[in-house]
Order: structure tokens, then sequence, then C-alpha cells
């Protein structure tokens, strides 16, 4: 739908920086943003950089405790040296996960 209407807003420099800042986290422009945010839709954080990283790898963790109990079922005991694969999966995930969602 076209855009035919306009509405100027007086903002001052703290409110303007605060509203750019705000949009820029969402990918969003700021005319895209307030409008969203006039019409109640939801406005949301664009995912970290590295969250497609992150997804695969806890696919890939996944995937491992499965193999992992998989084998438990029909040997009757757990792999160490597997087990000892994903624990190390593990702790190299938190690590990600600190770096990239502590700020």
């Amino acid at each position: 739908m076209k855009k035919e209407k306009a509405i100027i807003i007086r903002l001052t420099r703290a409110d303007f920086d605060r509203l750019n800042a705000l949009a820029h986290v969402t990918g969003l422009s700021r005319e895209e943003y307030a409008r969203r945010l006039f019409l109640g839709a939801p406005v949301k954080e664009n995912p970290p950089a590295d969250y497609g990283e992150i997804l695969r790898e806890l696919r890939c963790i996944g995937r491992n405790v499965d193999q992992i109990l998989v084998k438990a079922r029909s040997l009757g005991f757990i792999d160490n040296v597997l087990c000892q694969d994903v624990a190390n999966s593990v702790f190299q995930m938190e690590k990600m996960f600190r770096k990239t969602f502590s700020k």
C-alpha cells in the first residue's frame, strides 16, 4: 500500500539517538521501526552474527547424543570416547554462547 501521509515528530538529540540505536539492532529503518511500534506489530532484535553457527553446532551435538544413546541401547553400555567427544563439544558450545550472548 502506498504511504501518502506523513507525521512530523520532534525529538531531542538523546531521543533521536535512542530511536536510531533501537532501529539499528532490529535491522529496520527508523521509519519502519516506528511504524511497527505504532501499529503494535512485534519488533525483535536481529539474531547475533554467530546464530547460524550456534544452531549448526547444537544440531551436531544432538546427533552425537543420539548416536551415544543408540549405541548404549544396543551394546548395554556407553562408549567413553564418544561421551568425551560430546562433552568437549558442549564445552566449546558454552564458550561460544558466553562470547556471543554476554554483552
